[in-house]
């Protein structure tokens, strides 16, 4: 018998040959870990049999590797994934013939909307100090639209950077309003001004938390 290395990531079906007999072996996920390791990241990788070759440099860098084969991965799978096993990066790699596949032609959204986490864990509140075409009702933290242009400026009490943060909870309430609210989210580094650049734009559900990627 041939002996095989496992890479993690690998879907192995062994095919014995049993006469009669019949063996079914479901093909799963492989993850591995270790201590010796450039850094302590946490890595959920989407790749092909051509990612073998990384396959060693990648569990040499990161302490935890989870690698699955990107045809198997469907939307449910990844968010699933994303919440359970919590990777701090999402990596890619498919080999350039499959490059054009129609899963590859969009770019993923920069941001998920979801229910506030059960673990979240504030590191900077947002309080308002500036409106723009926006009239406060009276007795109410409600807002009432008077113009074209209407945003809201807010003010953290500690200053956050990407590296300290990877979610930005809001709390939107539009009334009688029962669809998606476009919402569009813009920060700025210290002593720069807002810009388009800058900013991401999303659809807000009503009512609900709404979890997004933060961004220094």
């Amino acid at each position: 018998m041939d002996d095989f290395i496992l890479i993690e990531g690998d879907i192995v079906n062994f095919l014995p040959n049993f006469g009669a007999a019949t063996v079914v072996v479901q093909p799963g996920r492989l993850k591995g870990s270790g201590p010796c390791t450039l850094n302590g990241k946490k890595v959920l990788w989407l790749r092909d049999s051509f990612g073998t070759a990384m396959a060693p440099f990648m569990a040499a860098t990161f302490s935890e590797t989870l690698q699955i084969h990107y045809e198997t991965a469907d939307t449910a799978l990844l968010a699933r994934l994303v919440e359970t096993f919590k990777p701090d990066y999402v990596f890619v790699t498919v080999v350039e013939r499959a490059a054009r596949r129609k899963r590859f032609g969009s770019v993923p959204p920069l941001i998920t909307s979801s229910k506030k986490p059960s673990d979240f864990t504030s590191v900077s509140q947002g309080m308002a100090t500036g409106t723009h075409d926006l009239v406060k009702a009276r007795n109410s933290e409600a807002y009432r639209v008077s113009g074209a242009d209407p945003y809201l400026t807010f003010s953290l009490d500690h200053p956050v950077h990407a590296r300290d943060a990877s979610q930005l909870v809001l709390d939107l309430n539009c009334g009688e309003k029962t669809g998606p609210v476009q919402v569009q989210v813009s920060w700025h580094a210290a002593g720069r001004p807002f810009s388009e650049a800058n900013s991401v734009r999303f659809a807000a559900q009503i009512s609900r938390h709404t979890r997004a990627g933060s961004r220094s």
